[in-house]
């Protein structure tokens, strides 16, 4: 497993994939999808799994969150739409995030994403944006459309349970996270159950 480097507010990934580089740029927005469909029920352990994942990575922006404005929406996806929603842009509570996270039902809708992820975001364009998104298995939408509905990020990073996770749920989380697919070579992979570890302390440089 290759760790992602993530740099907090403020500073941009340079080329290596290990150096952040102050930009002064601000805010920082983070979009966590949980998958609320029928698949997340079948797999056993899935759901659990996924919400505990979710809830490292939303602690691991804790300090973005409370000291440089950064912002956590929230959601579980499922028949196209929105499952559940946790919390909106606004929500800056990460502790009441991860408390309702825990004890969010699973809807079991179908393994539908349509135009899901393109939840406005009103600075979009003013913002560094990640968006998490667990997918349990295989999606029911075609290739296309889910190229024509990746979330709208700067880095999209698709999680998977591990080594059961079919060729095509690979080949579809790849173009999810890496907008085409060929999985072998897309780093925004993740396994589920290793979510929390990938995420390293990147170095940080002045920018020149």
């Amino acid at each position: 497993m290759i760790p992602i480097c993530v740099c907090p507010c403020g500073h941009t990934l340079a080329d290596d994939g290990k150096t952040c580089i102050d930009n002064q740029e601000c805010p920082f927005d983070i979009a966590l999808w949980l998958d609320g469909t029928t698949s997340a029920c079948a797999s056993s352990g899935y759901d659990e799994a996924q919400k505990a994942t979710m809830a490292n990575i939303a602690d691991f922006f804790n300090v973005e969150v409370n000291t440089y404005d950064a912002r956590i929406f929230a959601a579980s996806y499922g028949n196209g739409r929105i499952q559940h929603q946790i919390s909106d842009w606004n929500f800056t509570s990460v502790s009441e995030i991860i408390d309702d996270m825990d004890v969010m039902p699973n809807n079991c809708a179908e393994n539908v994403i349509s135009n899901v992820f393109l939840e406005p975001n009103d600075r979009a364009n003013n913002a560094a944006t990640v968006a998490f998104v667990s997918m349990a298995t295989e999606l029911l939408d075609s290739e296309e459309m889910i190229t024509f509905n990746r979330p709208e990020a700067d880095i999209t990073i698709v999680m998977v349970e591990g080594d059961s996770a079919s060729d095509q749920t690979m080949v579809q989380a790849s173009i999810l996270a890496c907008n085409h697919d060929t999985p072998e070579v897309c780093t925004n992979i993740i396994n589920l159950n290793e979510g929390e570890q990938v995420f390293i302390s990147c170095s940080s440089e002045q920018k020149i």
